[in-house]
């Protein structure tokens, strides 16, 4: 017998799209890598945006392609979390408090092909990314900066791939089983495992 309950996927999008219809005054408060707090709504409109901009910064990754996150949990965080997965990327958050070693093993474990990193990691992602050849595109979650440029080169910025945005970008329909995100554990017997 059918079901008279109305279906719909449980994706990344539809959690994004039901709090901007029913929660889209509830304040999302964070505080930025400088210091300063910054305040957003869900029904502000700049997750969609973010999502057809950061298309720019995952160029040419197939679907279910790796995105890796080391970064503090903040408005760009939340917003590449949901973007990555409209692309149908999967995101890849790592904890920023491992040893080197540990990140260089998960990163190239994980085969993550696009890095997206906080201005506070600067240092280390220059010391690692020699060492990850899977990676393709390199995000700093900040606006334009010379002096990162002149220690990372081919550096993309989160803010010029904002720009690149459109405002009626509309979110892919995928199914629920579509790959969204990926953590490795921490406290194992053996090596680190992604789950």
């Amino acid at each position: 017998m059918p079901s008279p309950m109305i279906y719909q996927d449980l994706t990344t999008a539809a959690l994004l799209g039901h709090a901007a219809q029913y929660h889209s005054e509830t304040e999302i408060v964070s505080v930025s890598t400088g210091g300063e707090k910054e305040r957003s709504c869900w029904g502000g409109g700049g997750q969609p945006c973010s999502a057809a901009g950061i298309g720019a910064g995952v160029a040419g990754a197939a679907a279910g392609a790796r995105c890796a996150t080391l970064a503090w949990n903040n408005r760009r965080h939340l917003e590449i979390y949901f973007a990555v997965a409209s692309r149908r990327l999967v995101t890849h958050t790592v904890n920023p408090r491992l040893s080197v070693d540990h990140l260089r093993y998960i990163l190239n474990d994980a085969a993550d092909e696009v890095l997206f990193f906080d201005q506070t990691f600067l240092p280390l992602v220059a010391q690692l990314l020699p060492q990850l050849p899977t990676v393709k595109h390199v995000v700093l979650m900040e606006s334009r900066s010379e002096a990162a440029l002149s220690q990372l080169p081919s550096l993309l910025f989160y803010d010029d791939l904002l720009q690149q945005g459109m405002a009626d970008y509309r979110w892919p329909q995928l199914n629920e089983l579509t790959p969204a995100s990926l953590c490795y554990t921490s406290g194992t017997t053996a090596g680190r495992k992604g789950y």
